[in-house]
């Protein structure tokens, strides 16, 4: 019987790094059309930045001809996810959703607490939540809707700018919330389909991030349109749930705080700025921070960033008992 190719895959065991005991567990849901090896970047900037973090990413099913998984809507795969979750990080865990991954990132939070399993952060990239009334008519349904070659006209807009200089003029943060550092920038480099798999290697790409259609094949140009998609209905339908669990719950429902982190360069964000308040119905804190430069796709335009926005805490060796000053109890008794 075939193995069940899982939800999930360790791009920390693929970048060839080790996570260290004890530490959370970054969970990473890629943007529309996106995939999981889009992430490695961020798996090597938390080491480089002394966050040593287990990094997965999800893979989600049947959004490429080569996927013999089903795909599923949305009430599933957040089931689907929270189990995988839940079996495969033994500690805290934190949740990054990316654009449309923030939906299945909140819902599948939702559906950890629910177990008792609250995540400690979820990390919210390059996405404003829809409020429930927007949800019918929103962009991305007309967006999802155009035909391939548009799409990828999109993408290619969503970039922002292509190279953002390093170490020049601080981040802002929104007003009353906690300030992440602008950190360095980590050049794009290699093109390869955001829906490929690539073997466990220590030789991997630095930087994945969607090419432009004319480097792909038909196939890889609708394997692309196909998840993008599939991801852009699952979000939706996944902020749909997300809201009616919040009427009933309210921040309860999720139980952790949410970090939002953004580009203003972003298209997707243009005019659209106070949205990203939208969170706090949500979580039960708000952490906003802003970037100048970086456009969509944050994840390799700016790893760094994104690293600074990860909480960590560095694991505490147990404490040595200390050696008793007397003789133990039951310590035979001499008389003198």
């Amino acid at each position: 019987m075939t193995a069940v190719r899982p939800l999930l895959t360790d791009l920390t065991e693929a970048a060839g790094l080790t996570a260290a005991p004890g530490t959370a567990t970054v969970v990473c849901l890629p943007y529309a059309g996106g995939g999981a090896f889009g992430y490695l970047p961020l798996a090597r900037a938390l080491h480089e930045e002394g966050k040593p973090l287990r990094v997965l990413a999800a893979d989600l099913p049947g959004r490429d001809r080569d996927d013999d998984r089903p795909a599923v809507p949305a009430d599933r795969l957040t089931a689907d996810l929270a189990q995988e979750i839940a079996g495969a990080v033994p500690g805290d865990v934190v949740l990054l959703g990316h654009s449309s991954g923030t939906g299945p990132a909140l819902t599948a939070g939702m559906a950890l607490c629910a177990m008792g399993r609250p995540a400690a952060r979820l990390v919210a990239v390059a996405g404003l939540p829809p409020s429930s009334e927007d949800l019918d008519d929103h962009p991305a349904r007309a967006a999802a809707a155009l035909p391939d070659a548009e799409l990828f006209a999109g993408f290619a807009g969503f970039a922002g700018s292509a190279v953002a200089p390093a170490d020049t003029d601080a981040d802002s943060s929104e007003p009353g919330t906690d300030h992440v550092p602008r950190t360095d920038h980590v050049p794009r480099t290699d093109h390869l389909p955001p829906t490929g798999r690539l073997p466990l290697t220590d030789h991997l790409p630095p930087t994945i991030q969607p090419p432009p259609a004319d480097q792909l094949s038909p196939e890889e140009r609708a394997d692309i349109a196909r998840a993008f998609r599939y991801d852009v209905r699952t979000a939706l339908d996944c902020f749909a749930t997300a809201h009616r669990e919040a009427g009933r719950n309210g921040t309860a429902a999720l139980g952790c705080p949410v970090t939002a982190l953004l580009a203003e360069d972003d298209p997707s964000l243009a005019g659209r700025r106070n949205d990203v308040r939208g969170w706090a119905l949500f979580g039960t804190a708000l952490r906003v921070a802003w970037t100048e430069e970086g456009g969509h796709y944050l994840n390799t335009s700016r790893p760094r960033f994104l690293a600074s926005g990860i909480p960590y805490e560095s694991p505490v060796a147990p404490t040595p008992p200390e050696e008793p000053d007397h003789a133990p109890y039951d310590a035979p008794y001499d008389r003198p």
